[in-house]
C-alpha cells in the first residue's frame, strides 16, 4: 500500500468530478483525505518515497513538456491514464513520445461489444472488477511508468 496517492488533473473541473466520484472507493481501500492529495497542473511537486502518482489527462503534460514530465515521472511512482495515447497514428507525435518515455500501453474492455475502435497496445486486459483492474495496473506500475487507456466509463 502506498503512503499516499497524489493525483493530478488538466484543470479544476475534472478534479472535482473525480474526488466526488471516487471519493468513497479511496475510503473503501482505506485512504483517508490526509492520504489522497489533489493536483492541477503536474510536475509543481516532489513525491516522497512510497508515494503513488497518478496522471488524468497524461497526454496533456506529455505533449505540453515532454522533456519537464519524462523527468517528474522518472523520479516516482507513476500511472497515467489517458482516452487518446496516440490517436490511432503509430507514426504520430502522440506516438514518439510516449515511445521516447518508455511507457508500456495497457488496455482493458469493460464490454466487448462496445469496441468502436481497435487499438493497439503492449498488453490487452479483460478485467472483471475495479478492485482486479487496479490490482493489476499497480503491479504493473512497480516496472516503472504505466500508461491505461480506459475504453468505457470507470464509474459504476
Amino acid at each position: 500500500m502506498f503512503t499516499k496517492v497524489h493525483l493530478i488533473f488538466e484543470n479544476n473541473h475534472l478534479l472535482a468530478r473525480d474526488k466526488s466520484d471516487f471519493e468513497s472507493y479511496w475510503l473503501l481501500l482505506g485512504y483517508g483525505e490526509d492520504k489522497i492529495e489533489y493536483h492541477v497542473g503536474c510536475c509543481g511537486f516532489k513525491p516522497a518515497v512510497g508515494e503513488l502518482v497518478i496522471v488524468d489527462e497524461a497526454d496533456t503534460f506529455m505533449l505540453g513538456d515532454p522533456v519537464g514530465f519524462a523527468t517528474f515521472i522518472d523520479e516516482c511512482c507513476c500511472l497515467c491514464f489517458t482516452a487518446t495515447p496516440d490517436n490511432c497514428d503509430a507514426k504520430g507525435t502522440e506516438a514518439k513520445v510516449i515511445s521516447a518515455l518508455k511507457f508500456h500501453k495497457y488496455s482493458y474492455l469493460l464490454d466487448n461489444q462496445n469496441i468502436v475502435v481497435d487499438l493497439t497496445f503492449d498488453e490487452v486486459i479483460t478485467c472483471s472488477s475495479a478492485i482486479e483492474k487496479a490490482a493489476y495496473i499497480k503491479e504493473c506500475s512497480r516496472g516503472g511508468p504505466v500508461l491505461v487507456f480506459c475504453s468505457a466509463d470507470l464509474t459504476f
